[in-house]
């Protein structure tokens, strides 16, 4: 049956918010809106006249009348979004900003200063901590939003895997190793490279020979979600100009409380080179019994890797350069 014939047996649709976990009436109103207002506007406006632009310049009486009525509505529409991509074209990260309201300024600040006003993408090619909020009459509406850029000597570095990653968790490909970010808790924050059932093997090139000493590489664990950490890390360079030689080779150390994400700092007497071979071993997931001394055989979520080095390798005079690399899934790989 198509689209269009089943619309035909459409009477109506409703919205269900479960409060077992919902204490207050408060806290539903702080549900619902203004999620009812985008729901009535999805099921009652006609496909033709359907207009995002016009529906949020719509909202703006709308959030009044919910402040004049008292009403606990979340203000999300008011925090900023911030997208941060790397743009080898340019050189740096371009950073992005954006509303889902209309009325309130964005404004921002990359040192802690007065913020300034946010007039359209920009770049960046040092690190900086973006702090960006949504002004109205000269007052912060909504939270403010924090994006963290880290460059480092590899940043925008090319990258050479051995396995593609998964279809469900490229990240952006490659470039995700050296784009200075950091990923979140969250795996499907496209800041991750999910694989599938195999080492993570990426190869990073410096442009030229570099001085380097340290790598810090972070791995992202979500047991519930079938994601383990790898069981060692391995930090090779060129011998010879072509055969690797391991300069480094250790355990992967556990997640930190709280964040379900493992930092692990590989240090090194300081050598040259413009290639940097980086392995993570996967491992196997615990058995069903719940025993992660016996490994369940062919069942390899631990290998849904999110590899992500935000600051990859290498140390700059007197500071550690970073390589975050995460792992990425637990849901069924493509």
């Amino acid at each position: 049956m198509g689209i269009a014939k089943a619309l035909l047996y459409l009477l109506g649709l409703q919205a269900n918010v479960w409060t077992e976990y919902i204490p207050t009436t408060q806290q539903v109103e702080y549900m619902v809106l203004p999620r009812l207002a985008a729901l009535a506007e999805v099921l009652w406006t006609p496909a033709r006249l359907k207009n995002r632009e016009s529906f949020k310049v719509r909202m703006q009486p709308r959030y009044q009348r919910y402040a004049a009525l008292g009403a606990n509505y979340a203000k999300s529409a008011f925090n900023v979004r911030q997208q941060v991509a790397a743009d080898t074209a340019w050189g740096g990260d371009v950073a992005t900003m954006g509303l889902d309201a209309t009325g309130p300024q964005v404004r921002y600040t990359l040192d802690g200063s007065a913020p300034t006003a946010y007039n359209g993408p920009f770049t960046l090619t040092r690190s900086a901590v973006i702090k960006a909020g949504a002004f109205e009459n000269g007052q912060l509406v909504g939270k403010v939003t924090n994006s963290e850029i880290t460059t480092h000597k590899a940043f925008l570095a090319s990258a050479r895997l051995a396995a593609a990653p998964s279809k469900s968790y490229p990240g952006a490909g490659p470039l995700t190793l050296g784009d200075g970010l950091k990923g979140s808790r969250s795996f499907t924050d496209g800041r991750w490279l999910g694989f599938w059932a195999t080492d993570l093997v990426a190869t990073l090139d410096l442009g030229r020979p570099t001085k380097i000493s340290t790598l810090a590489s972070t791995f992202l664990q979500r047991k519930g979600d079938g994601i383990f950490l790898p069981t060692s890390l391995e930090v090779a360079v060129p011998a010879d100009g072509r055969r690797y030689h391991t300069v480094y080779s250790g355990p992967v150390g556990a997640a930190q409380p709280g964040t379900d994400i493992s930092e692990t700092k590989a240090e090194w007497p300081q050598t040259k080179a413009r290639y940097v071979k980086v392995t993570a071993k996967a491992a196997l997931a615990p058995a069903a019994s719940g025993s992660p001394s016996q490994p369940e055989p062919g069942y390899l979520p631990t290998s849904w890797w999110c590899s992500k080095p935000p600051v990859a390798t290498v140390s700059r005079p007197g500071l550690g350069a970073n390589v975050s690399w995460r792992r990425c899934s637990g849901q069924s790989p493509d």
